[in-house]
């Protein structure tokens, strides 16, 4: 049996989640040592974020607190690439019930040939976004040199354009990171406009209409 910390929120409890499971699989044998080694790194580099953006952190210092301070007024649209796209996907939904605001995503190379076009509306519609662009320092380099000129564009119109970059060598340790990121902003995003990121009030008053 694998127990969690009952305080948590569902949200908030991935990273328990996903270690308990990789540490019950190790020990049956279904990870590899390279592998593993892997998970060991993205263990460090979890670690090393939770530590760096903990409240009591200065936001000089506190990457989710700056990040916040960047989105903080726009609604933010996530671009991410493909090995990403999850952990995009659920910067959408962390700041929709973290911080109470919309949020969309957006796919790279897809976002090439249809997003992008979005540009066009002007300042007037795109003034109110905030772009945030999680990147890949191991990715492609003929993707990254797009997502490069893509960026420049949006900085044209958009009302901010804001980069996450992960840290980590291995793919788990750079999601990891990301996440991580995407998480504590989300929280931080949500006390900037003074509402509590624990509460989900209108998912509680649709599943009690959806019960008359």
């Amino acid at each position: 049996m694998v127990k969690f910390p009952k305080e948590l929120q569902p949200r908030a409890a991935i990273p328990h989640q996903f270690y308990n499971l990789a540490g019950v699989t190790r020990r049956i044998g279904l990870i590899s040592d390279s592998k593993w080694e892997e998970v060991e790194e993205s263990i460090r580099v979890a670690e090393e974020h939770c530590t760096e953006m903990k409240p009591e952190v200065p936001l000089g210092s506190n990457t989710g607190k700056k990040l916040a301070e960047e989105i903080k007024g726009y609604i933010p649209f996530i671009y991410a690439p493909q090995l990403f796209m999850s952990i995009a996907y659920r910067y959408s939904t962390q700041f929709n019930e973290n911080s109470k605001s919309p949020a969309a995503t957006n796919f790279y190379p897809e976002a090439f040939h249809n997003s992008i076009m979005a540009r066009e509306a002007g300042k007037e519609i795109l003034g109110n976004i905030c772009a945030v662009i999680i990147r890949d320092p191991e990715g492609e380099k003929r993707l990254n040199k797009k997502i490069d000129e893509s960026v420049e564009l949006m900085r044209e119109n958009f009302g901010k354009v804001v980069e996450v970059v992960p840290r980590g060598v291995s793919n788990l340790a750079r999601m990891m990171s990301a996440l991580l990121q995407g998480d504590f902003a989300s929280a931080y995003l949500g006390l900037l406009y003074g509402v509590d990121p624990s509460t989900t009030e209108s998912i509680r008053i649709l599943k009690a209409s959806l019960k008359d």
